[in-house]
Formats: structure tokens, C-alpha cells, sequence
């Protein structure tokens, strides 16, 4: 994409177009309603519903690769940094660095390639379905999905509160259209299916918020490492051994943030919960 001209003869490039995810929902109607094969199934809940949490998916799924991925090259670069500062204190013949810390730097190197190789051909897979519902090419550099992944608003702590916040929600009005009949009781099956997806956000929020706790834990010990290692104060296997803790902690936390953000997305669409 051409830079902007500014005085000077400087060369700027233009700020990228950001999409939300309200704006991608938006387009992903806008194109659906402009089919007639597509537009006279969007009046079907089910379909409408299905349609929105594919979309919200794969928009989550962006956000989780492009930081994933972000941070697997960062890692690796470290890893990189690691060895050449291994191979050069062990050709120094320091004591506390031998052929097997360096054989574990390696392969924590190749696991960080994998990664890479892995976030970079999953997330060309989700632009390119997303990209197919909302009509745009989101390998342009001049479009962007919003970011980062953060977790989204969920209020409720139980399903008691969420019952006495919604009082009517599972009136008979309300679900006699949703297709379940396992309990002979539409009205029931909607009630047990929306309570169990409630559970599963539950858990995915007490494992969103333990795992950003033991990540803060894992990057504070690998700085700590680095800067003890730079002044001459820390063992060089303690600093190895951090980047592989590191490595093996990289996207936990982040990967929790997605899994719960998709846990709420799927309990909206069971709900019909969505715009």
C-alpha cells in the first residue's frame, strides 16, 4: 500500500482500517440479507444464531493467533539469544553450562518454530473464513481486526443471581420456538442446555484467572533471570531454565482469555443472546 506524501518528501503510511466486532456482525447481515438463498433463514433463530457465534469465533480466533504468534517469535528470538550465550560460556569452559542445557535450549527453539509455523497457518485459516463472511480481504494491511483479546463482560457469579436478574427469561413465550425435545419439554431442554453452558463459562473464568496469575509469575522469574544473568550475579542455568518455564507458559494465559470468550459467545448463541 503507497505512503502518504507529507512535506519533506517523507512517506507515511495510512492508519489501517480497524474492524470490531460489532462492524464485522454488521457485515456479516448486511451480506447475508443481500442473498436470497441465505437472507430467508436469518428470520430462523438457530440459523441466526449460528451464523453470529461462527463470526464471533473466528474474530476471537484472529486476536488469540496474531498475539500467539507475536509472542512465539519474541520467545524465540530469546531462545536464540540463549544458545549463543550457552555455546559461548561453555567454549569458555564454564562449569555450569554442559552439552544438555544447550541440547534443551535447542529443542525449546524447535518447539518455538513449530509454534510459529502452527499461529501463522491458523490464523491465515481464520482471516480467511472471516474474511469470506464479511466480504473483505483481511489479508490487506490496510485492515485490521481490533485488539487485543481481552476478556469480555460476563456479570453474573451464579446461576441464581442470573435467574433473579432475568425472572422471565424462560417463560414459554420467550423458548417455544427453540427446536430441542430431548425432555420432551422444549421449554426444559432449553433451560437444562442454557444452564450448562452458564457452568462452562464459570469454569473457563476460574481458569482464565488462575492462569493470568501464573503467568504474571513466569515473566517476573524470566526478567528477574535476564537481569541477574546481565550484571554477572545469576546462573546461567537458572536463566536457561526460566526461558523453557517461559516457553512452556507462553500462551496459557492468553489462551484462557480466548476459551472464555468463546465459552460466553456459545452460551449467548444457546441463549439467543445476541444481536
Amino acid at each position: 500500500m503507497a505512503g502518504t506524501a507529507l512535506a519533506g518528501g517523507m512517506d507515511v503510511e495510512p492508519k489501517p482500517t480497524i474492524i470490531s466486532l460489532d462492524e464485522a456482525w454488521k457485515n456479516v447481515l448486511k451480506n447475508s440479507e443481500k442473498n436470497s438463498s441465505i437472507s430467508a433463514q436469518l428470520k430462523e433463530k438457530s440459523f441466526r444464531s449460528s451464523l453470529w457465534f461462527t463470526t464471533t469465533k473466528n474474530f476471537y480466533r484472529i486476536q488469540f493467533y496474531e498475539e500467539a504468534l507475536k509472542k512465539a517469535r519474541e520467545t524465540k528470538e530469546h531462545f536464540d539469544q540463549a544458545i549463543e550465550k550457552a555455546e559461548s560460556s561453555y567454549d569458555e569452559d564454564d562449569e555450569n553450562v554442559t552439552q544438555f542445557i544447550i541440547t534443551k535450549l535447542k529443542l525449546g527453539l524447535a518447539e518455538m518454530k513449530n509454534h510459529v509455523a502452527e499461529f501463522s497457518s491458523e490464523l491465515e485459516q481464520s482471516k480467511v473464513e472471516l474474511g469470506a463472511l464479511i466480504r473483505k480481504n483481511l489479508f490487506d494491511p490496510g485492515l485490521k481486526i481490533n485488539k487485543p483479546l481481552k476478556p469480555v463482560e460476563f456479570t453474573y457469579h451464579s446461576w441464581e443471581e442470573f435467574l433473579k436478574k432475568k425472572p422471565g427469561f424462560f417463560s414459554h413465550e420467550n423458548n417455544s420456538k427453540q427446536n430441542y425435545n430431548l425432555f420432551g419439554n422444549r421449554n426444559l431442554e432449553f433451560k437444562v442446555r442454557s444452564q450448562q453452558a452458564f457452568i462452562r463459562v464459570l469454569e473457563a473464568g476460574k481458569k482464565m484467572r488462575s492462569a493470568r496469575k501464573v503467568n504474571k509469575s513466569v515473566r517476573a522469574l524470566m526478567a528477574m533471570e535476564s537481569s541477574n544473568y546481565d550484571l554477572g550475579l545469576g546462573n546461567p542455568v537458572d536463566l536457561f531454565d526460566s526461558f523453557l518455564i517461559h516457553a512452556r507458559h507462553i500462551n496459557v494465559s492468553l489462551e484462557s482469555v480466548y476459551n472464555f470468550n468463546v465459552a460466553v459467545a456459545e452460551w449467548r448463541q444457546i441463549t439467543d443472546q445476541i444481536p
